[in-house]
């Protein structure tokens, strides 16, 4: 095999394996009971809980997390994320790990604070056995029949038990690459670039 080809082959693995990386969602935008963490709706605040997801083999596994100490002293020890809302197009399957939370509801149209959404993804709000998803923790889940591309705006969580026994919902931001994906792709492209290159100069 010629050494062209080699550099070729590893230039397509770089790209296939930079579109099996992790994207993120980061909440960060209050859009309801903004006066519980001392904004207003449609105001940027701090990352109050993260979710980040991978393409495998048969659909997309998700990581959320509650970050909500960074909302300072709106947070309490207590406060957990109760919901997820999300748009992810037709699903075919859903499972959580830990089995017990409460479960995914995929392929259903509704309306929440205002925005449209198809799937909702429910989590303790019990304490009992704290199961409650409370700062710092992060729950893992899969949808099946889709990819990472079917995750579209907008996305929002159900944060409870702030100060003063409150709640709020905020928004994500646009999903990102992280750093190391966007690294992945731009080497890629070189590749593919210098391969294109060295065909013409062979050609001439």
């Amino acid at each position: 095999m010629g050494l062209k080809r080699v550099f070729y082959l590893m230039t397509l693995w770089v790209m296939c394996s930079s579109a099996s990386h992790a994207v993120i969602i980061s909440f960060n935008n209050c859009i309801s009971s903004c006066g519980s963490i001392g904004s207003s709706a449609g105001s940027t605040v701090a990352t109050a809980a993260t979710l980040k997801y991978t393409n495998r083999s048969g659909g997309v596994n998700f990581t959320l997390t509650n970050l909500s100490s960074n909302l300072g002293t709106f947070a309490r020890n207590s406060t957990f994320l109760s919901q997820l809302f999300l748009n992810v197009g037709t699903a075919t399957s859903r499972s959580f790990n830990p089995s017990q939370f409460r479960g995914i509801r995929i392929n259903r149209s509704f309306t929440n604070a205002g925005l449209s959404f198809d799937t909702r993804v429910n989590l303790p709000t019990s304490n009992g056995g704290g199961n409650r998803l409370l700062n710092g923790q992060s729950v893992n889940f899969f949808i099946g029949g889709i990819t990472t591309n079917s995750v579209i705006a907008p996305a929002a969580i159900h944060l409870q038990s702030l100060r003063g026994g409150r709640s709020v919902k905020i928004g994500g931001s646009v999903a990102v690459p992280e750093p190391s994906v966007l690294l992945l792709l731009a080497i890629g492209l070189l590749g593919v670039r210098g391969f294109q290159f060295n065909r013409v100069q062979n050609q001439s």
